[in-house]
């Protein structure tokens, strides 16, 4: 069994500092790119299942 944990890419309040929590914020360009990078990594894998939050940023 493999697992994969993959974070959010950066969003505006990380730029800042700040510690969000829940709130639904979205990505910033840079977190975008990020999340595309991820993407092409993880394309060729098949997987089994995958939990993803609800929130934009996921």
């Amino acid at each position: 069994m493999r697992i994969f944990l993959v974070r959010h890419g950066q969003t505006t309040a990380n730029l800042s500092g700040v510690f969000y929590g829940s709130t639904d914020l979205s990505l910033s360009p840079q977190g975008i790119a990020q999340s595309q990078r991820v993407a092409g990594f993880l394309a060729g894998i098949a997987f089994g299942q995958t939990r993803v939050s609800a929130l934009q940023r996921a």
